[in-house]
């Protein structure tokens, strides 16, 4: 809870821009480097391909998976994340580790969802990945599938 030494952290959501390219890098190498953050267990591609990627949600976004996407920033415009959802409703979300703990995705997806409205929402989580199944369960997302894989060595 927080208290006045630590106050609640206010955020907003600023539209993903081409100079954030390098940030949205840095924020996928540490994602990819935290065990159960995520169910695309993929090595991380080279930064001309993640350049790429982001560049067609910016100038080709009709034909990108991802409808909006933007970076959590705090009142002094410190980036603590992003939020996106993609053009099938599904919602993704990633706090830096150095600001987690701290109610931060919660507000950011109530933003998205309110900045987006749409008869359904949907996240894939790691089954591992227990801190996001709580707050997604927090915010009334219920389970509905289980996805199996098969690795071809």
């Amino acid at each position: 809870m927080a208290n006045k030494k630590n106050p609640p952290i206010e955020i907003k959501l600023r539209p993903v821009q081409e100079a954030d390219i390098k940030i949205l890098y840095e924020m996928l190498k540490e994602m990819l480097n935290t065990p159960n953050s995520s169910v695309n267990e993929q090595p991380l591609v080279p930064y001309s391909e993640s350049e790429k990627f982001v560049k067609k949600y910016l100038y080709d976004n009709e034909n990108h998976e991802i409808d909006f996407w933007y970076l959590i920033t705090d009142k002094n415009d410190t980036v603590l994340g992003s939020v996106k959802i993609s053009s099938k409703n599904y919602v993704s979300y990633q706090i830096l580790k150095s600001f987690q703990g701290k109610g931060l995705a919660t507000k950011a997806v109530r933003l998205l969802m309110k900045k987006h409205p749409r008869e359904r929402f949907f996240a894939i989580i790691n089954n591992d990945n227990t801190f996001s199944i709580k707050l997604i369960e927090k915010l009334g997302y219920k389970p509905k599938a289980t996805v199996f894989e098969y690795v071809v060595n």
